[in-house]
């Protein structure tokens, strides 16, 4: 019987001995998780498994992108300038297209402070951005209009014209002056022929030399055709100088008997014989003329017979053609070509005008 406790009690000791050398096997084991407290660390997982599954990444999730777009100014004419700028976000590339026409980039501007453009087609001009993100993301599009205006029609040209003088005679010159604005070019007339103007030029000088009135027309041409027209005139008048028989418009005389006419008329048929005329005055023959008029010699036109009617035929003047009593109508010349006219019919001859 006593033997029998001894072994229980040996037993129990044994068994309690294990277990102290079990409890300090693992506070050995446990202390090297020792958070300095020293308090040893259980193991949440007494049993882990030995291939684990690793935890996934999460996939980052992809954000659209966004895109603006400004062009300015608003409105232009035709032939100028607009300026296109543009702004994007979460973008890998971006496309730009004018009026549905792709605009080559260089690079890939995602940003652009400003690009301008030439626009020359009146009406709208629209400008489209388009800007690509990630996979799996929605591309984003701005757009931006600018309304192109026609010009204003462009101003005509104008002209002005003077003569400098407008009255001169016949061989004298006249300056022409003008002025010319918003001209492409120009014509200048003379009573409808052409007058040479060099480019650049604004004045000539031009010699007159037939008597009467001369038109001068300055035509000039602007743009689309349109046209100015300026026009200046001069007198000419006929070119006198001392002992030149054309300067004589009328020559009245007053007589009082027939030879004072030979007073004034004693070298008529001498000067018609200058121009080539016959030297005979209304058939008196040129030995009456200037070296005869005093009657001291004889001339083929005196002492003559009366005709048939009793008249006499000898001329009592050199000059006067018909019958020779003061009383009756007579002619007689006073130039190459012309004659002299009794203007009226008195008992006494009073006068001739030159026609």
């Amino acid at each position: 019987m006593f033997g029998f406790r001894v072994c229980r009690t040996l037993g129990a000791l044994i068994v309690s001995l294990s277990l102290l050398l079990l409890i300090g096997c693992l506070g050995l084991s446990g202390s090297h998780n020792n958070n300095g407290g020293g308090n040893p660390v259980t193991n949440p997982n007494p049993n882990p498994n030995p291939n684990p599954t690793p935890t996934p990444t999460p996939t980052p999730i992809s954000t659209n992108p966004t895109a603006t777009i400004t062009v300015t100014p608003a409105t232009v004419q035709q032939g100028d300038k607009v300026t296109v700028s543009w702004q994007t976000q979460n973008a890998t590339s971006v496309s730009l297209a004018q009026n549905g026409t792709l605009v080559r980039l260089d690079g890939n501007p995602l940003s652009s402070p400003g690009m301008q453009f030439t626009l020359n087609t009146v009406g709208t001009a629209t400008f489209t951005l388009t800007a690509t993100g990630a996979a799996g993301t929605s591309a984003a599009t701005a757009s931006g209009t600018v309304t192109v205006t026609a010009p204003p029609p462009p101003e005509g040209p104008t002209a002005t014209l003077t003569a400098t003088p407008t009255t001169v005679t016949a061989g004298q010159s006249v300056t022409l002056q003008w002025t010319t604005s918003n001209a492409n070019s120009i014509t200048l007339t003379q009573n409808g022929k052409d007058v040479m103007v060099g480019a650049g030029q604004t004045s000539t000088v031009v010699t007159l030399n037939d008597v009467g009135t001369v038109n001068f027309v300055l035509t000039v041409t602007g743009a689309q055709g349109a046209r100015a027209i300026a026009q200046a005139s001069v007198q000419v008048t006929p070119a006198t100088s001392p002992g030149d028989v054309r300067a004589v418009n009328h020559i009245i005389f007053l007589a009082q008997e027939n030879r004072s006419f030979d007073t004034y008329f004693g070298k008529l048929n001498e000067y018609r014989a200058k121009f080539g005329l016959p030297a005979e005055v209304d058939g008196l023959p040129d030995d009456c003329s200037s070296t005869n008029s005093d009657w001291t010699k004889p001339c083929g036109a005196m002492n003559k017979a009366p005709n048939s009617a009793g008249f006499p035929t000898t001329q009592s003047t050199p000059f006067i053609s018909r019958r020779c009593a003061l009383r009756t109508r007579a002619q007689i010349g006073s130039s190459p070509a012309g004659r002299l006219t009794q203007k009226t019919h008195p008992p006494i001859l009073r006068g001739w005008t030159a026609l």
